[in-house]
C-alpha cells in the first residue's frame, strides 16, 4: 500500500498496544450455509485486539479458502449497519525480519492464523508491498475504496484507514474443541540426532578428535591449552569471544576476535594480549574473578564493548551475583558499571532486536534489549526482562515481564521479585538464546541439572503467544554437548554454535560446530 510520506512518519511512532482500542462485537453469530461456520463482526480495532477477541469466541480471525466465501463475507459485514468498513482477515505476515523485494515472494511470506492452509488471495494490484516496512497484517478495502474488496496489508495497530473503520471478522468452527491462546504444542523445530557437525577446535594445539593441529595453535602462540565456556558477539566488523576459567591460569578468562564472515571453515582468532603476547585476562576492578566468575555476554553499542560477568562465587553459592562492565578499548580495560543482578538474572544471555518487530514490548520503536537469565546455579528457572538500549547503564530503565494480561499482552513490572517463570523447570544453569530467521523461531539452549545435559526449546516470541507463560517447547539432551553461544549470522539454514566439548577436567577445548534443525 502506498502511504504519504507524513503518515509513514506518524505510524512509524506508534506502539501496536498503546492504540488499540478493545474488540467488542457488534454483529453476530450470523450462519454461512456453505460451511456452517459461525461469523462475527467486531467495533474498530487494531488487527492484535481483533483476533484477541476472535479466540475468547472460540475462533480466529476469518480465514478466506475461496472466492465464494470471499463474497459472502463481503457482503454480510463491509456495509453492515448501513456503515462503509474494511475488515481485518486472519492473514498476516509470518516473516517480520527479511521482506521480500518482489511481490510474488512477498505474497508467500503471509499465513492463516488458523494455521489452516487456504491458499485463496484477493490482493490488489500492487499489493502486498509493505509500505513503510510495517505493514504486516491484511484487510479488505472498504466499499468506498477503488479497490473495494480486495485485499491490502496495512500496519496492525490500525484502528481506521483514509476515514473508515477498520473491523475485525471472526470465524467460529462450531463444534470444534478450541486450544488456549497459548497452546502447550509438541516441538516445531527438531534437532536430529546425528547430525552436529564438528568444524573446528578453536583452543589448544592439537585436535585428538579430528587428528590434526589446530588453526590457531593457542598453545604455542599465547600459553593457552584449554579453557571453559565461550560467548560471542560482534563489535566494530569483528567477531569477539570471550572464554571462562582457564584452569592453568588460576581460572582467568581471555578475550578473542575474528574478521572471519563464515565459519564453514573455523574462525581464525587474534587474542587480546600482555605486551609479551601472552593473553590478557578480562579485568574488571572491584569484583573478583576466578572459578565460577565469567563472561556469560556481551554486545556492541557505539563504539563501546558491554560485557555480563558474574562473580562472589562461594562454597554456598556458585554464582553470587552478575555484574555490568563497558570497555572503551576493544576489551584491553573495563570498568564496572553497576551489579546487573543477584537473583533472576545471574547468568543471562542479552539479544539486541528492533522494538518495533515484537509489539508487547514496553518500548514502542527503537533498539530493545531483551535478557534472559538464570538464578541459583543450575537451580532456578529462566525468567525475562527488557530495557531501551539507549538506557543500558541505568538499573531504573529495566522492566520484568510479569506474565500475560486478559488481552493476552505481556505486562511489565519494575520489580524483579515479579519475573515470572518462562516455564517449570527449575534446573537452568549456562543458558543463551537467539532469534533465528531462517527457523523464525526463538532459540533456548540451556544447561540442565534435570534432565542432565543441554536443553533445547522454541518459542515464537519472546515470551511466547498467548494467556500461558509456559512457552518454550522442550526439547532435552542435545547429544553429550555443552552449547555456550549462538550464532545464528552466517549466510545458511543451521543453527551455529560455539560448544564446550568436555573430554577430561584438565582438558577441555572450544570446537566450533554446526547443528542442523
Amino acid at each position: 500500500m502506498r502511504w504519504p510520506s507524513v503518515l509513514v512518519a506518524v505510524f512509524s511512532l506508534l506502539c501496536l498496544h498503546a492504540t488499540t482500542l478493545d474488540a467488542a462485537v457488534l454483529a453476530g453469530p450470523i450462519t454461512n450455509p456453505a460451511n456452517g461456520h459461525l461469523y462475527y463482526l467486531l467495533a474498530p480495532s487494531g488487527w492484535v485486539a481483533a483476533q484477541v477477541e476472535a479466540r475468547r469466541l472460540g475462533g480466529n480471525l476469518s480465514t478466506i479458502n475461496d472466492a465464494a466465501e470471499q463474497s459472502w463475507v463481503y457482503s454480510q459485514f463491509a456495509t453492515q449497519g448501513a456503515v462503509g468498513r474494511h475488515l481485518w482477515i486472519g492473514l498476516y505476515d509470518a516473516n517480520k525480519h527479511f521482506d521480500a523485494v518482489s511481490r510474488s515472494e512477498r505474497m508467500r511470506e503471509f499465513r492463516w492464523f488458523s494455521h489452516e492452509t487456504a491458499a485463496y488471495r484477493n490482493w490488489s494490484s500492487i499489493e502486498p508491498n509493505d509500505a513503510g516496512g510495517t505493514e504486516d497484517c491484511v484487510h479488505m478495502w472498504a466499499p468506498s475504496d477503488p479497490n473495494a474488496g480486495r485485499w491490502n496489508d496495512a500496519p496492525a495497530n490500525l484502528s481506521s484507514l483514509f476515514g473508515a473503520p477498520l473491523c475485525g471478522v471472526v470465524e467460529v468452527t462450531p463444534g470444534l474443541p478450541q486450544e488456549p491462546i497459548n497452546p502447550t504444542r509438541a516441538p516445531d523445530v527438531l534437532f536430529v540426532p546425528g547430525t552436529s557437525v564438528k568444524i573446528s577446535q578453536l583452543i589448544g594445539d592439537y585436535d585428538r578428535h579430528l587428528a590434526r593441529p589446530t588453526e590457531n595453535l593457542t598453545q604455542r602462540q599465547h600459553q593457552l591449552s584449554s579453557t571453559d565456556l565461550g560467548v560471542s558477539f560482534e563489535h566494530d566488523g569483528k567477531t569477539f569471544v570471550m572464554f571462562g576459567d582457564v584452569p592453568a591460569s588460576g581460572d582467568r578468562d581471555p578475550m578473542a576476535w575474528s574478521t572471519d564472515a563464515n565459519g564453514e571453515d573455523g574462525w581464525s582468532l587474534r587474542f587480546v594480549t600482555n605486551s609479551n603476547g601472552s593473553w590478557k585476562p578480562i579485568t574488571i576492578p572491584g569484583i573478583t574473578q576466578a572459578a565460577f566468575e565469567v563472561p556469560t555476554d556481551g554486545l556492541s553499542l557505539g563504539s563501546s564493548i558491554y560485557i555480563w560477568h558474574t562473580t562472589d562465587h562461594s562454597a554456598a553459592d556458585v554464582m553470587g551475583r552478575s555484574v555490568l562492565a563497558r570497555s572503551d578499548d576493544d576489551g584491553h580495560t573495563f570498568r564496572l558499571l553497576r551489579t546487573f543482578s543477584d537473583r533472576h538474572f545471574v547468568n543471562v544471555s542479552v539479544v539486541q532486536a528492533p522494538a518495533e518487530e515484537w509489539p508487547g514490548l514496553p518500548q514502542c520503536v527503537g533498539g530493545a534489549l531483551l535478557y534472559f537469565g538464570s538464578g541459583d546455579y543450575r537451580a532456578s528457572n529462566a525468567r525475562l526482562a527488557w530495557q531501551p538500549a539507549n538506557a543500558l547503564e541505568s538499573r531504573d530503565s529495566m522492566r520484568f515481564f510479569a506474565g500475560l494480561d486478559t488481552n493476552g499482552l505481556p505486562r511489565w513490572s519494575t520489580s524483579e521479585t515479579d519475573a515470572i517463570s518462562l516455564f517449570n523447570q527449575p534446573r537452568v544453569g549456562e543458558l543463551s538464546v537467539t532469534f533465528n530467521p531462517f527457523l523464525r523461531r526463538w532459540l533456548m539452549l540451556y544447561n540442565s541439572e534435570s534432565p542432565r545435559g543441554i536443553n533445547f526449546r522454541t518459542a515464537i516470541s519472546p515470551w511466547g503467544h498467548g494467556l500461558r507463560p509456559a512457552y518454550f517447547l522442550s526439547r532435552a539432551g542435545i547429544e553429550a554437548i555443552a552449547i555456550s553461544c549462538i550464532q545464528a549470522g552466517w549466510s545458511n539454514n543451521a543453527i551455529r554454535s560455539t560448544i564446550q566439548e568436555g573430554k577430561t577436567s584438565t582438558e577441555l577445548n572450544m570446537d566450533l560446530i554446526s547443528l542442523s534443525a
